[in-house]
């Protein structure tokens, strides 16, 4: 039987570097932060909130029909990680405000017109692609929602949260 190099060699001229696996490495342990970072949203802050936790609710009762339809159109699994992957240091930024709050309100990240717009795209293809009456009148819910929190920064976007009134 042939003996195996180590793995992380194979193909390798230069000790060890092969762009492609490394690329690959940087996009897995980006993915896996983001990821940490919505388990974080969900339990430390949609949790905590009234909305968070109808929205915490909806999710998990229609989490088979989201995969099903995610399922159907791989691109549109890739476009919801790469949506996900840009707002994760928004949304990380919720979970933990940054140090020194003493930045210049123009350098201060927001939920733009340009992320919001990538989710309400993301929304109407997962709509086109549903049957489920549930799951679109979730959708139909949360696309305004995520309207509300256009221009804020993240601690406005927390305090709009918590402070979220059914009816209003």
């Amino acid at each position: 039987m042939a003996q195996r190099e180590p793995i992380g060699s194979e193909g390798s001229e230069d000790n060890g570097f092969c762009f492609a696996r490394d690329a690959t490495t940087i996009v897995m342990f980006r993915v896996v932060a983001a990821h940490k970072v919505a388990i974080d949203f969900r339990d430390k802050l949609l949790a905590t909130t009234q909305l968070g936790k109808r929205f915490v609710r909806h999710y998990e009762k229609n989490q088979s029909e989201l995969l099903s339809v995610a399922r159907k159109d791989r691109k549109l699994f890739e476009d919801c990680v790469n949506a996900w992957v840009a707002v994760a240091p928004f949304v990380n930024d919720m979970l933990a405000p940054p140090a020194g709050g003493n930045k210049n309100s123009k350098d201060i990240d927001r939920f733009s017109k340009e992320d919001h717009a990538v989710w309400v795209g993301l929304i109407g293809r997962f709509r086109s692609g549903s049957k489920s009456k549930t799951f679109l009148k979730v959708l139909d819910e949360l696309e305004p929602e995520l309207g509300r929190y256009v221009g804020l920064s993240a601690a406005e976007a927390v305090q709009r949260l918590r402070s979220y009134r059914q009816g209003k």
